[in-house]
């Protein structure tokens, strides 16, 4: 009896001259012809004698059969249909990462309406003041009233993270909303984490978040012997002059801190090769320059909108021109916007989440409570407990259950899932009103985003055979959330063993293999 044939679910596009088949549930790209495109459209359920009858006006029986054997090693097609298996909740959530926000003011515009009832799928309110910041009721609208993290605060949040973490041993704190106004608890916080964590057989990895205006020699070199990272944010509006500064700093630094480099984008700033070009001449010793895609309300002035989006696909084309050339000049700084997206796709790293926010991750606001991101803190229906007295273990587990990508309709459906997981839950709670809704411009970007990538990874490889391979597959073990994703669509879909032993498997028809 004749086999009917199935394709696995698959996205075929052109970008730069190539046409691209991105294989969804696999994660395997690959440049292809006419005859495969003609091939993939007739694997609908059809058996072999048929499809190859339906293409004998425009392929012969040979190249039509050729095609469909080396489809079927790749096991884009089979002969039935491949499915995901149902998830299940872990048992346990350990958190490894924690947010600390050391500063903060208390008063901000309010989230969209819909995050009442939008998020009833995901939390319930906790408070009846939706849209209304901790600490901001009694207040007079606009009042500006800073809010200072304490030691106290600060300390039992490093207690919190090593109790939290269960059996992990390695975890992350990172500093965000202007911490270098209080230094001196920065370095309270690294050395008591050192000490507790180090009496515990753990390892805590601290990074700093700033705009480089507070930044010192003095504390540079304090970061640099105690490891921790600096994130420098680059504005919407250029700043030679603090670029400058902060460049002269690291050129004095021996050893330098490790820096890296975010340049923040938002509808009225998008010209970001040529700042990334700049920033890269300058700060050659960074070892990321990335983009940071404000996270702001639905009718900001700044946000991003569905008529930006074709110059945003202008501007994500010219970020992979300029990554490509760099590539090919062995260039060492990271370029992270579109090189993310390339070590991810060629690691084949499954998201069925974009990230830990509310789960793995929290961000502890000055007075101690908890939030799923730094972009969401103080919002009472989005606090998840507080370090005095834990976290909310059902409402973490509601979000870990109803924002899993296969969970969430408008993502269902869409061939990026796998890769973003959901997109950012502050930029859906902000522009949707629900984390579990996202925002459709920014998934127009990150398609594209993703794109672009395919099709620079498969010109490296045409043009330097073995670069990519050197340079992406030594990458570190990826996140809980990467690691898990990963083995659990291994298992439902009975993957091959060598699916990620052989992890560089770019295969061009007619091209490298």
């Amino acid at each position: 009896m004749q086999q009917n044939l199935f394709k696995s679910e698959c996205h075929i596009f052109e970008v730069d001259g190539r046409r691209v088949l991105f294989d969804v549930l696999r994660g395997g790209f690959f440049e292809i012809d006419d005859v495969t495109h003609d091939v993939l459209d007739a694997c609908d359920g059809q058996g072999l004698e048929e499809i190859v009858s339906g293409l004998s006006e425009r392929h012969s029986p040979d190249e039509v059969e050729a095609v469909i054997e080396e489809l079927g090693q790749a096991e884009i097609v089979a002969g039935e249909p491949l499915k995901v298996a149902p998830f299940h909740l872990p048992s346990r959530i350990e958190i490894s990462h924690l947010s600390l926000c050391v500063t903060r003011d208390n008063v901000e515009a309010p989230l969209p309406s819909p995050v009442a009832k939008g998020y009833a799928s995901v939390t319930p309110s906790l408070s009846p003041h939706v849209g209304e910041r901790e600490g901001d009721r009694g207040l007079g609208e606009g009042v500006l009233t800073p809010l200072y993290m304490s030691e106290a605060v600060a300390l039992g949040a490093i207690d919190f993270l090593l109790r939290e973490s269960g059996a992990l041993r390695d975890c992350e704190v990172t500093f965000e909303g202007n911490p270098l106004l209080n230094v001196p608890l920065l370095r309270r916080i690294i050395e008591y984490g050192e000490e507790r964590a180090g009496a515990l057989g753990k390892r805590i990895a601290f990074e700093v978040v700033t705009d480089g205006a507070l930044l010192t020699r003095r504390v540079a070199d304090y970061f640099a012997e105690k490891g921790v990272a600096i994130v420098l944010e680059i504005g919407p509006e250029d700043d030679p002059e603090g670029v400058e500064r902060v460049a002269s700093l690291f050129e004095a630094s021996c050893p330098p801190a490790t820096l890296h480099l975010r340049v923040v984008a938002s509808g009225r700033s998008l010209n970001l090769a040529g700042r990334i070009e700049a920033l890269a001449r300058r700060l050659p010793f960074a070892a990321s320059i990335g983009v940071r895609w404000a996270n702001l309300p639905a009718g900001h002035p700044d946000a991003l909108r569905a008529e930006d989006l074709p110059e945003v696909r202008s501007t994500l084309r010219a970020l992979s021109g300029q990554t490509l050339g760099h590539l090919l000049r062995r260039g060492e700084t990271f370029l992270e916007e579109i090189e993310g997206a390339m070590a991810q796709l060629l690691e084949r790293q499954v998201l069925f989440y974009s990230c830990g926010a509310g789960t793995r991750s929290l961000t502890v606001s000055p007075e101690g409570g908890l939030f799923p991101c730094f972009d969401l803190v103080g919002w009472g229906p989005l606090r998840m407990g507080d370090i005095f007295f834990g976290a909310d273990a059902d409402l973490r587990r509601g979000w870990l259950r109803d924002l899993h990508v296969e969970r969430r309709a408008p993502c269902r459906g869409c061939w990026a899932r796998y890769l973003c997981g959901g997109g950012c839950r502050a930029d859906a709670v902000l522009t949707t009103g629900d984390a579990a809704v996202p925002n459709r411009v920014s998934c127009e970007r990150i398609r594209h985003t993703y794109e672009c990538a395919m099709a620079v990874c498969l010109e490296v490889e045409e043009r330097a055979p073995g670069l990519l391979s050197s340079r992406y597959l030594t990458a570190p073990v990826p996140s809980p959330e990467v690691e898990s994703g990963t083995q659990e669509l291994r298992e439902n879909l009975s993957l091959l063993p060598d699916f990620l032993s052989s992890k560089f498997s770019l295969r061009t028809r007619g091209g490298p293999g």
